[in-house]
């Protein structure tokens, strides 16, 4: 899972437009962030606080703030946001003051600057909210990805977030030794208001891939004799240490050409698990191919008539780390894939999960979460 760490922000090069400088919204630099930001009543924003983070960053818990963003640079005396350089990649760019803001995710890239034209803020917005603490916990820690907001529940899991900017934002929330997350859900801030929110249904990380201690028993199956990976190396010793998700991830090699898939499996359970109350699953994944994702109860033997599987259209990863959710209507019918068994016809009687891999050469995993139940 993804580690503390802190966006340094050396690399950019943040400079005010002036009229010796002909920057600004529209220059030519290849990877610059540009906007003209006015306050909701149409001024423009002088002075403004400008944060930009990476869209999974996660605040230090060493010292935590109610903060929305503690900015690193301000807009000048025009309303103008001119970051001339940044480093590529997903960020979460929050401009803000005492009692507006906006924030929005944005994609740098080398070739394009990311002109946002005009931004107009609004009031914030607050969340009421209680999670489910895990057991023998006394707090949990709450937050939003790319912001640096982070505060601590009570010992009945209730908290408050008293400034968010508008708009969805992703909510992570880690136990008391920030070691274990314990949900990692969207919810939708409206400006001017407090939002209720809770989070009750139970859930577990089914794979970090972070403890070998805890490392579960996964395996490698070939779909046929087109597909092709070294099974001599166990998945366990596939684990390396990822600088985007700054954490331990699953990194595997493998070759299928079209028809063909390698799984990346794990029996869960001995006996039947019932998953009617299963919400979702996510998990972060990239590569240069394409997954499907799969629940079953399976023999081992292809084949069997006994086999039930149902499992996802195919899903399309590239060299970013992509947020996946997966849920039950994403399952196909056995009307819409002969392959699939379909979603009613396993959900008493789970034993597996799995992912398929398709084309491409390599795939990464990493934080395999399962919402609404627990086993």
């Amino acid at each position: 899972m993804i580690r503390l760490f802190y966006l340094f922000l050396s690399m950019l090069v943040l400079t005010s437009c002036t009229e010796d400088h002909a920057g600004g919204p529209g220059s030519e630099t290849t990877n610059g962030i540009y906007a003209q930001v006015l306050l909701a009543d149409g001024t423009v924003a002088a002075n403004m606080g400008v944060a930009l983070r990476r869209t999974n960053f996660v605040p230090d818990s060493t010292n935590p703030t109610e903060e929305m963003a503690i900015p690193d640079t301000y807009t000048d005396s025009l309303g103008l946001l001119r970051i001339d350089s940044a480093p590529s990649g997903d960020y979460r760019l929050t401009l803000l003051n005492t009692t507006e803001a906006f924030s929005t995710h944005i994609t740098v890239s080398d070739t394009a600057n990311v002109d946002l034209g005009e931004i107009k803020l609004s009031l914030p917005g607050a969340i009421q909210g209680q999670i489910s603490l895990p057991q023998g916990a006394s707090y949990s820690w709450v937050g939003v990805y790319g912001l640096d907001v982070l505060v601590k529940t009570d010992s009945l899991g209730v908290f408050t977030m008293p400034s968010l900017p508008a708009g969805d934002v992703q909510l992570f929330t880690y136990s008391s030794h920030y070691a274990e997350a314990v949900a990692d859900t969207q919810v939708t801030i409206i400006s001017g208001s407090t939002v209720s929110w809770k989070i009750a249904k139970p859930s577990m990380l089914l794979e970090s891939f972070e403890d070998p201690t805890l490392f579960r028993d996964w395996y490698y199956v070939i779909s046929d004799t087109g597909a092709k990976i070294d099974t001599t190396i166990a998945v366990i010793d596939r684990l390396e240490f990822d600088s985007d998700r700054n954490s331990t991830v699953f990194h595997g090699k493998y070759s299928a050409p079209i028809g063909s898939s390698v799984i990346f499996g794990l029996k869960m359970s001995d006996s039947v698990l019932d998953f009617t109350a299963l919400d979702s699953i996510v998990f972060y994944a990239k590569g240069d191919g394409k997954l499907r994702v799969s629940l079953e109860n399976w023999s081992g033997t292809p084949g069997d008539p006994n086999n039930l599987k149902a499992w996802t259209g195919d899903y399309t990863v590239s060299n970013t780390w992509q947020r996946l959710v997966i849920r039950p209507s994403d399952f196909l019918t056995a009307q819409e894939d002969l392959s699939t068994t379909g979603w009613e016809s396993v959900r008493t009687k789970v034993k597996q999960f799995h992912i398929f891999a398709l084309l491409g050469t390599e795939i990464y995993l990493d934080d395999i979460w399962f919402y609404g139940v627990k086993f």
